[in-house]
């Protein structure tokens, strides 16, 4: 949304009637540095916001404009105090695969979510502390990962080709000895005289095979 809390457009007023409605807040260290620089060179604004359910932004810093940004907007950078614990390593390996999108029924998978986290929300809402932020991102993560794996449609695996027999040593010492006669018998202009032994050769041998 193109908006501003500093105009008075409808989208302005869209913006800040949201905010109030979804109970925001918009951290004091905010400002008023311009954001949005348009490609005319004179207009300017600000409509790039991180906002807060409760205050736990630290530290709010919008960008100085740079002339090796070719953007239009410049970044923000927000600081939000946590602990973070890393997890113990285990032997055991956990795979993670890529969600394949285009095999996830939307319909199943919108359900999912909104049914998990009708129950998340409010536990959110609740118990969201400093130090527990991380663990409650990673469970985040996990309800969109399994919901999508569970909503996934997986196809048959195809079945798979017959192995071939494997030769017995014999067929495969014959094999090779056939296929270096008649490499010598390419090479040598592929000669069709019976008193040849390169064409004896490979005579012998295409018999023997066929037999």
């Amino acid at each position: 949304m193109n908006a501003s809390i500093y105009r008075d457009s409808k989208q302005d007023k869209d913006f800040r009637d949201f905010i109030k409605e979804n109970n925001l807040l918009i951290p004091p260290s905010c400002g008023k540095t311009f954001t949005f620089y348009h490609y005319n060179g004179r207009d300017t604004s600000k409509i790039d916001y991180v906002l807060e359910s409760k205050s736990v932004i630290s530290n709010y810093l919008t960008f100085i404009r740079e002339s090796t940004n070719t953007s239009t907007h410049d970044p923000i950078l927000t600081t939000i105090p946590c602990n973070i614990q890393a997890n113990e390593e285990t032997n055991s390996l956990i795979e993670n695969k890529r969600i394949n999108w285009n095999k996830v029924d939307k319909t199943a998978y919108q359900e999912e979510i909104e049914n998990k986290l009708s129950t998340w929300t409010d536990e959110i809402n609740l118990n969201l502390t400093f130090d527990n932020i991380p663990d409650k991102i990673n469970e985040l993560c996990t309800i969109m990962a399994t919901s999508a794996s569970k909503c996934s449609r997986s196809k048959r695996s195809k079945s798979k080709r017959l192995k071939k027999k494997p030769w017995t040593p014999e067929l495969e010492n014959m094999a090779k000895i056939n296929r270096d006669h008649f490499a010598k018998w390419k090479a040598a202009g592929r000669p069709t005289d019976k008193s040849n032994i390169l064409f004896q050769n490979i005579q012998f041998f295409f018999n023997a095979k066929a037999t």
